[in-house]
């Protein structure tokens, strides 16, 4: 019941001027802009790729990810905990917790672990696949 009344608040909320595809980069950045997202009240579309620090915006309650997405989750390049504690805690819902036994104590960020969007939401990762 809950999904349907996300899925329909999604479906009524207008489309941001261009749907985000990144391959990441610094997480403040990332953080500014989904805090930005989020105020902003706009629907927001991830398309075709979205990895390391993009995928924060996945847990936006206005966000959902276009058919056929690839989602690349890493191990944090800043080593520091509580980055990957911010980091982690931004994740949707059983992406976090893939992360953080995956993730959390992996030495190298070069291992990239992809999945499809709809693959994830089928794994019961609480990620949103858009509907139109």
């Amino acid at each position: 019941m809950v999904r349907l009344a996300a899925l329909a608040a999604l479906a009524a909320t207008p489309l941001i001027a261009e749907p985000v595809s990144s391959h990441g980069g610094k997480l403040a950045h990332f953080l500014t802009q989904r805090a930005e997202f989020a105020a902003s009240g706009k629907r927001v579309v991830i398309d075709r790729y979205c990895d390391s620090a993009c995928l924060v915006f996945l847990s936006l309650p206005n966000a959902c990810a276009m058919p056929g997405t690839v989602l690349g989750l890493h191990a944090a390049a800043n080593k520091s905990a509580l980055g990957g504690l911010i980091y982690a805690n931004r994740l949707p819902d059983g992406m976090r917790e893939f992360w953080l036994r995956r993730f959390l104590d992996e030495p190298s960020p070069r291992k990239v672990y992809r999945i499809k969007a709809e693959d994830a939401a089928r794994r019961g990762w609480d990620v949103r696949i858009c509907v139109e």
